[in-house]
């Protein structure tokens, strides 16, 4: 990354944990938030709000994987979503920190694997 420029980070999932995964990009000084998805879109948008930023709210994962401007992305979806949004993020070209568990089991971690390779 060149001196001086931030990563742009999309986050998947604004629950709880969400939530504070997200406050730690924004508060991170060498990344930003660019984009956030929850399946229930008012979630997403009344965090942002309340942190005071300015990231776009995605209506679907697909939106999200799509720009240009999420070089990463951190999932913090509910344990069962977390292979085929792992999967979609690695086909995108997307960097990938995916809250625990990884998977609910071993084959969905392989293929997770797999799809970073």
């Amino acid at each position: 990354m060149a001196e001086g420029r931030k990563l742009r980070v999309g986050l998947i999932g604004a629950g709880w944990i969400g939530q504070h995964h997200g406050q730690n990009v924004i508060a991170n000084p060498h990344a930003e938030l660019a984009a956030v998805y929850n399946p229930g879109e008012q979630k997403a948008k009344s965090f942002l709000q309340r942190s005071g930023c300015r990231a776009a709210v995605c209506r679907s994962l697909e939106e999200l994987l799509k720009r240009d401007d999420v070089e990463a992305v951190v999932i913090a979806s509910p344990n069962a979503a977390h292979a085929e949004q792992a999967i979609a993020a690695a086909q995108a070209g997307k960097h990938i920190y995916l809250e625990k568990p990884m998977a609910i089991t071993l084959e969905q971690c392989r293929r997770i694997a797999d799809a970073v390779r």
